[in-house]
């Protein structure tokens, strides 16, 4: 996992995921039917995949996916205070 590791590892570890999202956002295409930009870990999926956020977005405008998703802000802070705790978030 990408939140459990630091340095050369989670380099490593944030390519392998950026080529999924990769390949993710060709299978998606322009399909208008999810995610914030990614802060967490050092690399901004704007960035590497801005047609997945803009799906995504456009699916966090349809009220049954946006009530059916946990708050991104409660995540995001649950993700840092649990990077903490193991060591690899100052």
């Amino acid at each position: 996992m990408i939140i459990t590791c630091k340095g050369e590892e989670m380099k490593k570890r944030v390519e392998e995921f950026l080529g999924y999202l990769k390949v993710l956002e060709r299978v998606l295409g322009e399909k208008q039917s999810f995610l914030h930009d990614g802060t967490l870990i050092n690399f901004g999926i704007k960035i590497h995949c801005p047609k997945l956020l803009v799906w995504a977005t456009k699916c966090m405008k349809r009220e049954s996916v946006s009530k059916s998703l946990a708050d991104s802000n409660k995540i995001y802070e649950s993700l840092i205070a649990y990077r903490k705790k193991i060591g690899v978030e100052e």
